[in-house]
């Protein structure tokens, strides 16, 4: 089972672009899938419930996130070094 992070995004979100920035800074390796893919769309609807983005899911951890502050507090939890 692959446990990597899923972070739905939505191409021009500065939302989304938020996120992706902070994680690389970070180094989290993330499982990026764009919303535009109705396919993805609909995993979204499924796990989530709202078509917001960016929406970071952790199955193994029972993670949910939608806001993009609580995503990249989330982030620096399990990624970050303390400053």
């Amino acid at each position: 089972m692959n446990d990597l992070p899923i972070l739905y995004t939505r191409p021009g979100c500065p939302f989304s672009a938020k996120v992706l920035l902070e994680a690389a800074v970070l180094g989290a390796e993330l499982d990026e899938r764009s919303i535009r893919d109705p396919e993805i769309l609909k995993e979204l609807m499924e796990r989530g419930g709202k078509e917001q983005t960016p929406f970071l899911f952790i199955e193994s951890e029972k993670v949910s996130l939608y806001e993009s502050d609580a995503i990249m507090d989330y982030l620096h939890e399990r990624f970050g070094q303390d400053s």
